[in-house]
């Protein structure tokens, strides 16, 4: 599994993809009508993130997104986000994701 990077302090111009697939939440993915996600952040703290189900879900394969806000990404190291779906009776969880943030500048 590859890592993804993003830089410090994304813009609310930017934005994160997740793909979220049956596998990972024993779900039909066409069932989910909404996403938030729990995030651990580098120094442990816990933030929720809003996210946007994008176009296209398929019975095994959804993809979520989550545009930046300022404090979204400020902190430099590796962050733990857990998907929750919201289907027909209930809230479900899906397999963690681990993304980086760097600085930008730091290999300057």
């Amino acid at each position: 599994m590859s890592t993804i990077t993003i830089y410090k302090g994304g813009l609310p111009t930017e934005a994160i993809e997740f793909d979220i697939s049956q596998a990972t939440s024993g779900l039909v993915m066409t069932t989910v009508t909404a996403v938030t996600f729990d995030v651990k952040q580098p120094d442990g703290t816990m933030v929720v993130w809003g996210g946007t189900i994008l176009v296209g879900a398929t019975a095994t394969l959804l993809r979520a997104q989550h545009v930046f806000s300022l404090p979204d990404t400020i902190q430099i190291g590796k962050y733990v986000l857990m998907a929750y779906l919201t289907v027909p009776g209930g809230v479900r969880r899906a397999g963690p994701t681990v993304f980086m943030v760097a600085d930008p500048f730091a290999a300057c």
